[in-house]
């Protein structure tokens, strides 16, 4: 694991193609832009489960878009 510090409206590109910004710093929580192309899926760590068999199953992907444009998805952690 990586750690990098980081203050509101800074940010960080993973790759060629996804950006990840900070948008809001509050005592309990961090608000977190993050720009990916369409093709690529992302999820939220708790919606995935281990499942019996050690592999992962997927409560819900969250990854149905119509539109060609770069996602922004804005997840508090």
């Amino acid at each position: 694991m990586q750690v990098i510090a980081r203050s509101v409206n800074e940010g960080l590109v993973i790759g060629n193609d996804i950006v990840v910004k900070v948008l809001e710093i509050q005592s309990t929580f961090v608000r977190l832009g993050i720009e990916t192309p369409k093709q690529a899926p992302f999820y939220r760590e708790e919606i995935l489960h281990i499942g019996d068999d050690g592999g992962n199953m997927l409560a819900g992907d969250g990854t149905q878009q119509s539109s060609d444009e770069p996602r922004v998805m804005v997840a508090a952690l």
